[in-house]
């Protein structure tokens, strides 16, 4: 026989039920020798346990190893003083932002949530990048206070609007008109006047027209003018700061009465100075 016949054990499944007992044979080296087979199962159900547990194991550690390594070097990188001068140059900044609008009029400088995106930096910043990212902010905040307080807002004097800018009937003859390049306000002769932004003083003189009048530099391409004063109190010059007082109203020059002519002037042109005062 070229295969040896394999001994089989008979098993009889008795049955209560009408089909009566069922046979079965099964090879008796399974019945001699099951327990060594449940034992090699169970085992390599072990053995299979501790090699996925040991894979996770190595896994995690590398995980934790490299966020431990990037923790480090973020570390590292962070200048922890530098990051704080700058925050706190930043809210210094917005303080004295919020305290100019106050004065002039307009609302805190704010945030608006829904604005959505308008530019500017990534959202995805760098943790690393914290420090360069509150030079960034400080710098912009620097930059717009100083622009801020370059551009001529609010009023140069707390008084009553008599005329506007455009065409208006002269008030010395009123049958004809006339193109009022300013707005002029109704005061007191000795009263106060205002620069209505930081600048240099470009002129300082007398003429018929305006009489006693003063002109301030505030950029390359903003001026602002105050006429028929009584009084200059600064000359060419001078720096000058926002609303610091420059000079008395008057009734000097070309005028019908005490109040101060203002103008705006935008790259050599005369514009409507009304936008400007934050009414």
């Amino acid at each position: 026989m070229l295969f040896k016949e394999i001994d089989k054990t008979t098993i009889i499944l008795a049955n209560c039920g009408k089909s009566g007992p069922r046979v079965r044979r099964v090879p008796t080296f399974l019945l001699r020798t099951w327990q060594r087979w449940v034992g090699l199962f169970f085992f390599v159900l072990v053995a299979l346990i501790a090699t996925l547990c040991l894979i996770v194991y190595q896994n995690t550690s590398r995980d934790y190893q490299a966020r431990l390594d990037r923790a480090n070097y973020i570390r590292s990188k962070i200048d922890v003083e530098q990051i704080q001068s700058s925050f706190m140059a930043i809210d210094s900044g917005l303080y004295q932002l919020n305290s100019f609008l106050n004065e002039r009029g307009l609302s805190h400088f704010q945030i608006d949530e829904n604005m959505g995106n308008l530019g500017g930096i990534p959202e995805d910043i760098d943790a690393t990048e914290v420090a360069s990212v509150g030079v960034f902010f400080e710098k912009e905040l620097t930059s717009l206070l100083s622009d801020l307080k370059s551009l001529p807002l609010g009023k140069p004097y707390d008084g009553d609007i008599t005329s506007k800018f455009g065409w208006r009937r002269s008030p010395f003859n009123r049958r004809i008109g006339e193109n009022h390049t300013g707005i002029d306000f109704k005061g007191a002769i000795g009263d106060t006047i205002c620069t209505t932004a930081s600048g240099l003083v470009k002129e300082s003189n007398y003429n018929s027209g305006y009489g006693h009048f003063i002109v301030v530099q505030h950029s390359d391409t903003l001026q602002t003018l105050y006429a028929h004063l009584s009084r200059r109190l600064v000359k060419v010059g001078d720096k000058v700061d926002t609303g610091q007082p420059i000079g008395l109203l008057g009734n000097t020059g070309r005028s019908k009465g005490a109040h101060l002519h203002y103008e705006v002037i935008h790259n050599c042109r005369k514009i409507n100075p009304e936008p400007f005062l934050l009414q």
